[in-house]
């Protein structure tokens, strides 16, 4: 692990590669075709975003002008990441920590976002967890 300058944890090999390329993003859409050519001003859910690649994600998003939209069950991380995505220049327009695997708390805060902002362009679902052990 170690830490990469403009941000504000401990980032992995794996992970420096998302934080070091800003124009990773725009590589991609550009090369597959995407009917979206790019995120800026593009309403942009991202779960999983107070760390790992969630919030690799959410800062190469930040970095091509998404406006952001951002979940994590870890509070601090997510606001450790919604605080780096505005120093980006990005506009964080909804940013709020919960549990994804409980379906009541989801199905509010996808009714709570469409009421103040209407669909979404973009969704990513990152978060995920890791378990370690073995299978017997």
């Amino acid at each position: 692990m170690k830490r990469m300058e403009g941000t504000s944890g401990m980032v992995n090999a794996a992970q420096s590669a998302y934080v070091a390329k800003p124009s990773l993003v725009s590589r991609v859409l550009k090369s597959r075709k995407s009917p979206i050519a790019s995120l800026e001003g593009k309403k942009t859910l991202i779960t999983g975003a107070g760390s790992g690649i969630g919030r690799a994600t959410a800062l190469a998003a930040a970095r091509e002008g998404a406006d952001l939209f951002l979940t994590d069950i870890n509070a601090q991380g997510l606001a450790d990441t919604a605080r780096d995505a505005e120093k980006l220049g990005a506009v964080v327009s909804f940013s709020q920590a919960l549990d994804i695997s409980d379906y009541d708390v989801v199905t509010a805060f996808a009714d709570a976002i469409f009421d103040e902002f209407g669909s979404m362009d973009i969704v990513m679902n990152v978060a995920g967890i890791s378990a370690w052990g073995t299978v017997e």
